[in-house]
């Protein structure tokens, strides 16, 4: 198998992934930095062009990999590499268990043991095969064995993630659907899209006259086919690069031809990008005081894991009979991470959620959609069911464009949704703000209290996202001159609502609670305006007691009632920051709940006011009964 690039190359290469990583770290600790070099809108560019050029990097690797080589994979490579995850893994979760049961664990640290006992445990055979490559010795005897392992050991932690999917979503004919979909790629991949290539390789060759020429732009043309085909069957779209890199011939004029063009862009200036937009999500700084025994935990966990990796590794080639040198060589290998580990990473880590939500795909009419919506709410108790506002805001903040049968949509929803309901106004890329489209950017969030149900239900939402450590939450609370004196609130739930937040703002140092003292509509819409840049987002209810002498002259005109009036005046192109509209829908009275935001008595300690990891009922609907004292 020839090789592309000159070690020294590759010896750069790892430096400038490796600097590109450090560098990322450290810079996200400089706000104003980030803000003026990679604005959120800039964010989005680079992400892009690292996928990219990690789909490219994956598809080059599985160019130089030689197909056959796993038909070759006998008895041996599959003691090895089943040993090389069933001890760790084994070992590991044997590990949690005890000392769970010994001392105790919080339920985030337990289940962030259980990722890192998972992603310690695999190999991935991308991975093995780019080290083999740098140190030379992929046709070695060893590499061979070593690949075949990595192999089965990937292998085998697929095998265990998909059992473990079937059996906490008990979704099993989804899984076996999956496994078909992926089947039918794959035999795609060998049965069409490889001879394909080949056969226009072949075509091309006669036409030139060459043999060393390839229809470079045709096969990238099939290797966006088979990426997007990926993302729709279910993986990511560099599984099916990396398995349509395998399935071509390694040598010339194909494989060789094809990594020599594709390299030097991919791996040496894209595949960086990929690496810094990893280390821009990785913030060291945030383990504190606090969290230092629950990191010393980790660590143990980890040395562990890999230890029992190593020993398992080498004690199963000792027992195949290997040298004792190959033995320890080959443990060492099969203890590699690299950069399929960091893309495994950042995927758990965006899939850990301020609530769970669940993606449905239908095609339905204009006129019928709301019943879809309302049916599948009701079918899955959903607790909040979050539209898109009819309206589309341009770069520079003014309105683009207008859905009138979005709108229609949004009023019949509001009027016979089984549960809780959210108007969105995405202001994400108004003047480089923070996008819902990007996971973890939203920084500033505020919400807007006045009174009533809706905003009672706007404020324990924003409680739940107070949880999210990296998240700042302000609620600024409206209150008219003559209620200083008086701190009754019309129902006590509300009151207790309020009461608790400010406890929660004063033990969370992100937490902030501002109360604006008005008169009437005029300094209430002042205040609001004032907000300018200072957020990303802010939550507000959508309606209100209109006899308020807080909302006083601002119900004399509305655009959007759907919005409530303060949602409507927030529509205004002078705000650039997004909206949440949130209106609780009314219930049963055997249905409504209330206190469901505190924590449960047996785990309230004294002085914690902290939120329970949900502010909604498990059964039924969204709602906080403020009419009961």
């Amino acid at each position: 198998m020839r090789l592309s690039r000159s070690s020294c190359l590759g010896e750069k290469m790892k430096l400038t992934r490796a600097f590109s990583t450090g560098i990322s770290i450290v810079i996200r600790r400089n706000i104003a930095y980030l803000d003026t070099f990679l604005p959120p809108g800039g964010k989005v560019i680079i992400q892009t062009i690292s996928n990219v050029g990690f789909i490219i990097h994956l598809f080059i690797l599985g160019l130089k990999i030689d197909w056959t080589i796993i038909k070759k994979a006998g008895s041996k490579a599959i003691l090895i590499g089943a040993a090389s995850y069933a001890f760790p893994f084994s070992l590991g979760s044997l590990t949690v268990f005890f000392i769970n049961s010994t001392i105790g664990l919080p339920k985030q640290v337990v289940h962030c043991a259980a990722t890192v006992i998972s992603l310690s445990s695999m190999t991935s055979f991308p991975v093995t095969t780019t080290v083999l490559e740098e140190l030379n010795i992929l046709n070695s005897e060893l590499g061979r064995l070593a690949t075949n392992c990595s192999i089965v050991c990937e292998a085998c932690g697929c095998l265990v993630a998909l059992a473990f999917n079937l059996y906490t979503r008990e979704r099993t004919m989804n899984g076996v659907w999956g496994i078909v979909m992926i089947s039918c790629l794959l035999g795609s991949i060998a049965g069409i899209f490889r001879p394909s290539i080949i056969w226009l390789t072949q075509r091309k060759s006669k036409s030139m006259d060459n043999k060393d020429v390839v229809p470079f732009y045709p096969i990238l043309l099939i290797l966006s086919i088979v990426s997007i085909a990926s993302e729709v069957f279910g993986v990511h779209a560099a599984f099916g690069a990396f398995w349509l890199g395998v399935s071509l011939p390694d040598g010339p004029p194909l494989g060789t031809e094809l990594a020599t063009k594709l390299d030097m862009i991919a791996s040496s200036m894209l595949l960086p990008c990929f690496i810094a937009i990893s280390g821009l999500n990785t913030n060291f700084f945030e383990i504190t005081e606090s969290h230092e025994n629950h990191v010393l935990m980790i660590e143990v966990i980890l040395l562990v894991t890999y230890g029992c990796k190593f020993l398992g590794t080498a004690a199963a080639s000792a027992y195949c009979k290997t040298p004792i040198g190959d033995a320890l060589c080959l443990g060492f290998l099969m203890c590699c991470q690299g950069i399929i580990e960091v893309y495994t990473t950042l995927v758990w880590k965006d899939a850990q959620s301020t609530l769970m939500a669940q993606h449905f795909t239908a095609a339905a009419p204009f006129s019928s959609i709301n019943n879809d919506v309302c049916t599948l709410g009701l079918d899955k108790k959903a607790t909040l069911i979050v539209l898109p506002f009819h309206k589309q805001y341009a770069i520079d903040g003014t309105v683009g464009r207008v859905h009138g049968p979005i709108r229609n949509i949004n009023l019949n929803v509001l009027e016979a949704a089984p549960c809780s309901v959210a108007l969105f106004i995405d202001r994400g890329e108004c003047e480089g703000r923070r996008s819902v489209l990007m996971s973890n950017t939203w920084q500033n969030v505020a919400v807007l209290f006045i009174g009533g149900r809706d905003d009672a239900e706007a404020l324990a939402l924003c409680m739940r996202m107070a949880e999210k450590p990296e998240l700042n939450v302000t609620m600024i609370h409206f209150r008219h001159k003559s209620s200083l004196q008086d701190e009754d609130y019309s129902a006590m739930d509300e009151y207790n609502l309020i009461k608790d937040f400010k406890s929660h703002a004063a033990n969370k140092g992100k937490v902030h609670y501002v109360e604006e003292i008005v008169k009437d509509g005029v300094e209430t819409t002042q205040v609001i305006s004032s907000l300018g840049e200072a957020y990303d987002m802010v939550l507000v209810g959508r309606d209100h007691d209109l006899e308020s002498s807080v909302l006083y002259g601002l119900t004399d005109w509305s655009e959007c009632p759907e919005l409530g009036v303060i949602g409507d005046m927030l529509t205004s192109p002078d705000f650039h920051f997004s909206v949440l509209v949130v209106h609780q829908q009314q219930g049963d009275a055997d249905l409504a709940i209330d206190d469901s935001y505190k924590l449960p008595v047996e785990h309230q300690k004294v002085g914690d006011t902290r939120i329970q990891p949900r502010f909604s009922a498990e059964e039924g609907f969204t709602t906080i009964d403020l009419s009961k004292n």
